[in-house]
């Protein structure tokens, strides 16, 4: 094998993990993003050999340039199974959990029968959300003096959260129980992830009161985004090929 042959194999090699790797990541703009810096010069380097030896027939690696070629080829490849290895561990701890608390369980396993009590729980704790939301939308309203801001992005949390399943799985026909679940799921979880958005309102309306309509808007703007960052999340949860579980 010469050493275009050698270098152009590794190439290959580390295009295809980058690939396996990034299919986990929900953002492909950025997937490099998310590498060391010492990984990025070693990308840089190995890219930038194979382009100098595919453009310049009189370019060539000596023999220290081609061990040390092997070295940071080899290293970088070590460093892609690694990340790829522990990628496929967590998506495959994520499909054998529970159901009943985790997410990301529930879509992966959206083909598996569900348990009726299950769905019964859930079923409980969607009826609760919907009644806080309905709540909170009706006394933010009052308090804020009618502000349609308010009624408008409850509208949209609830269309959100009532429409909740990954269009990946969408058109293949889903349970009403799994519907529901992801329902219930989404609310929640999204509510969470708002957590600080929701305390720093609280903080400053207990600071000034003046700033009271200002911190209702800003929740109620906070909410539907979490809503829609938790329900893209799913497709990405979904990317992952079979084989690989």
């Amino acid at each position: 094998m010469d050493i275009l042959q050698e270098v152009t194999q590794s190439q290959i090699l580390i295009d295809e993990l980058l690939h396996d790797l990034y299919s986990y990541s929900p953002g492909e703009e950025k997937k490099l993003e998310v590498l060391p810096d010492e990984i990025h010069l070693k990308l840089n380097y190995i890219a930038d050999t194979h382009k100098k030896l595919l453009e310049n027939g009189d370019f060539s690696l000596s023999e220290k340039g081609l061990n040390t070629f092997r070295e940071e080829s080899q290293s970088l490849l070590y460093y892609l199974r690694s990340e790829y290895q522990a990628l496929q561990l967590s998506h495959s701890a994520a499909k054998n959990g529970s159901r009943l608390f985790n997410y990301k369980t529930h879509i992966l396993t959206w083909q598996e029968p569900i348990a009726w009590t299950t769905a019964l729980l859930h079923s409980t704790f969607l009826i609760i959300a919907i009644l806080l939301l309905a709540a909170w939308t009706l006394l933010a309203f009052i308090t804020s003096e009618g502000n349609n801001l308010i009624l408008l992005s409850s509208l949209v949390s609830i269309a959100f959260i009532l429409s909740p399943n990954p269009r990946t799985i969408k058109k293949s026909g889903i349970s009403r129980k799994f519907t529901l679940i992801s329902s219930n799921f989404l609310f929640w979880r999204s509510l969470f992830q708002a957590l600080p958005v929701i305390i720093i309102c609280i903080a400053t309306t207990i600071y000034n009161k003046l700033w009271q309509d200002d911190a209702l808007i800003i929740f109620s703007i906070a909410l539907p985004i979490s809503i829609l960052y938790t329900r893209n999340k799913c497709k990405y949860w979904l990317t992952i090929p079979l084989k690989s579980i």
